[in-house]
């Protein structure tokens, strides 16, 4: 319908592009039925540059927005879905704020918006993802799609592999997926391009590794987990994170213990926090000991745990 309506206007591919501020590339990819549910803005663009009125602009619309819903409906079920998120996340209000400025943020030509979330294991960088992507969910119709990169572990994930498995969640089918590194990355590229969707790489081992996974410039938006910092990976917005302070590292271990936190002495739940050094998985290790012990409280898990007399390190 588009190359006719195109045609119609004896407009080429590049002058129509120019009209509507479409790339050529998308107006390719929409004329030959690779994106069969373009944005509505896209789409509206296009119906504005070629005049269209009544009930042509009107069929166009709603064949995008057919495409999108089948889009949708037909999305390989278990790939690239993203974890739940953990009902005692405490605190993180401003990590929170960074992110969701973020992926409201205009991106630079000819760069996608990422963002990169660095610290030590144990310091929450996961938690704080998912939470994040799980908030951020409504401003993504296109989709939140989550991958562990694997990065730390023995053998981490290969940038091809992950690129077949965000391509098959992106609709992509098997035969339709190139075989090389490279044009995966261009076909994850072009379908991010005007897709409104949140690709979450946790656990990134290495800028090589996570490099052909980033978006190009426009509606896709990325967030990076990772303990390195990935120094030469380049036009990202990096946020380090730091170690919760005491209230909230009391609050998160008081959630942890729900209803028994109330028979456990205060001070004792202060003492526990501070050991942990604002770690939150140190608190959560402590608090589902205490859960998993009934007989245990606050005050005698905190006495084994305190330093010997004349050491003032941790035990």
């Amino acid at each position: 319908m588009l190359r006719g309506h195109r045609r119609a206007a004896r407009l080429t591919l590049e002058q129509l592009a120019e009209r509507s501020g479409v790339s050529a590339r998308t107006l390719s990819d929409i004329e030959r039925g690779r994106s069969k549910g373009p944005q509505h803005r896209t789409v509206t663009a296009l119906a504005d540059a070629l005049a269209l009125a009544g009930d042509a602009r009107r069929q166009l619309v709603e064949l995008a927005r057919d495409g999108r819903l089948r889009d949708h409906w037909t999305r390989p079920a278990g790939l690239c879905e993203l974890p739940r998120p953990v009902d005692d996340f405490t605190g993180r209000a401003a990590e929170l704020a960074w992110i969701g400025e973020l992926v409201d943020a205009e991106s630079a030509p000819g760069a996608g918006l990422v963002g990169l979330i660095t610290g030590s294991g144990g310091m929450g960088k996961t938690t704080l993802a998912i939470r994040a992507a799980h908030l951020l969910q409504p401003k993504f119709p296109g989709g939140v799609f989550f991958v562990d990169l694997l990065g730390m572990s023995p053998q981490p994930a290969a940038a091809a592999d992950a690129l077949w498995l965000l391509l098959r969640a992106l609709g992509v089918q098997d035969e339709q997926i190139p075989a090389d590194v490279p044009a995966r990355a261009s076909v994850y590229r072009s379908l991010l391009r005007d897709r409104h969707a949140l690709v979450v790489l946790d656990n990134a081992g290495s800028e090589d590794q996570v490099r052909p996974l980033l978006p190009g410039a426009g509606a896709g938006r990325a967030l990076i987990t990772a303990k390195r910092l990935l120094a030469g990976l380049e036009g990202v917005r990096r946020l380090p994170l730091a170690p919760l302070p005491l209230p909230e590292a009391v609050e998160l271990l008081t959630g942890i213990l729900g209803q028994r936190a109330a028979g456990d002495d205060e001070a004792a739940l202060i003492q526990l926090a501070e050991f942990c050094d604002g770690m939150p998985l140190a608190l959560r290790i402590i608090g589902n000991r205490l859960v998993s012990r009934p007989g245990w409280d606050a005050a005698e898990l905190a006495a084994r745990l305190a330093p010997a007399p004349g050491n003032n390190g941790r035990t």
